[in-house]
């Protein structure tokens, strides 16, 4: 009897100090994020959006919207939509290497938030600085031990510690004798410095690979670019797409259209932007075309030329247009071999492991 009130004593004891435990965590959860319970939702690129970082903080939880490749002009309105939709606070995850990432850390400034979250890269420690100035607490991605020391040196208030793997979700699994990636990782090089470093550590293992798409529109696949190849669309479709890009490029196109929308009508017509750029873009974007800025669409949209256009009437284009008119990608492995060959290359890399 003694021995079994001293077990019974002894698990209770220790699930006090558990308990114990687990309040002074919540407590200083609590108190970091100002929400009633300690639970963050991270910020996920066009999901994250006013509705449900709202949504969370009427929950009692603490979210983050997106900034991610967003227009400026789009992040302000998720921002000044999600203050509408509720006075707890929420925070903004910034992707430092971000085309805008510049101009959307300056409007994170200017609208002051309670947490700022850096990602994608090591922030900078003059960025870091500028959003601390404004009253916020910043949390900073720490892959690594060295860099998590680093990032607290620089002044981040919190890490966010990831990695069960080098790569993170740049990675690839095994199933059924088939290697799929956890999310597309393409590689598209603008810098020789770059590829030759992804070249030096890949070897024999990298593949220039070329581009085979087509769009399916009227019942039927269309090469890609869409654009290039209006032989395969039925006749009239086919007359409206060409005469409808002939007046904008008679007419001359606009340097500076205010949005995605416009910007499609005025380079390409209303029969290629109807039949394929509309529906398309709405489908990649899920938001309304006339809310998205257009200065990233040139890079990214091929804009042929009449001739080209015309050239396109009557066969296949075997014209290769656009930023991914091929790419490269590891022939055996997965995306996964790009992190596991920089892994070889570093030290102090830990995996598997609790904080």
């Amino acid at each position: 009897m003694v021995i079994k009130n001293l077990v019974l004593w002894a698990g209770i004891l220790y699930l006090g100090n558990i308990i114990l435990l687990l309040n002074k965590f919540i407590n200083v959860g609590q108190s970091f994020l100002g929400c009633k319970f300690p639970i963050m939702c991270g910020a996920m690129t066009w999901v994250s959006d006013f509705k449900l970082i709202g949504a969370i903080g009427e929950a009692g939880g603490f979210g983050f919207l997106a900034g991610g490749n967003a227009p400026v002009e789009f992040l302000e309105k998720e921002i000044i939509a999600t203050r509408e939709y509720t006075d707890k606070p929420f925070g903004v995850n910034l992707i430092t290497i971000a085309p805008v990432y510049k101009e959307q850390l300056q409007l994170v400034c200017d609208l002051k938030f309670e947490i700022v979250m850096f990602a994608g890269s090591i922030p900078k420690e003059p960025e870091i600085k500028k959003v601390k100035d404004t009253g916020a607490k910043v949390i900073c991605f720490a892959p690594t031990t060295p860099l998590a020391l680093r990032l607290i040196k620089m002044g981040a208030d919190a890490l966010m510690l990831e990695g069960s793997e080098v790569g993170g979700l740049c990675k690839s699994f095994r199933q059924d004798g088939f290697t799929f990636d956890v999310s597309g990782h393409f590689l598209h090089f603008r810098n020789k410095e770059i590829f030759d470093l992804v070249s030096s550590l890949l070897g024999e293992n990298l593949k220039k690979i070329d581009r085979s798409a087509w769009v399916y529109s009227s019942n039927r696949f269309i090469p890609y670019p869409f654009q290039l190849n209006l032989f395969a669309l039925p006749e009239d479709i086919r007359d409206q797409c060409l005469n409808d890009f002939r007046k904008v490029n008679n007419d001359g196109i606009r340097t500076n259209p205010d949005n995605l929308m416009d910007w499609i009508a005025s380079n390409f017509g209303d029969g290629i932007a109807r039949h394929s750029m509309i529906p398309y873009n709405e489908k990649f974007w899920h938001t309304p075309l006339g809310d998205i800025s257009s200065e990233w669409a040139d890079r990214f949209i091929a804009r042929p030329s009449l001739d080209s256009v015309v050239a396109g009437l009557s066969n296949n284009t075997t014209e290769n247009v656009g930023y991914h008119s091929h790419f490269y990608y590891p022939i055996s492995g997965g995306i996964s071999e790009l992190g596991s060959a920089f892994s070889k290359k570093i030290d102090n890399i830990t995996v598997h492991a609790e904080a």
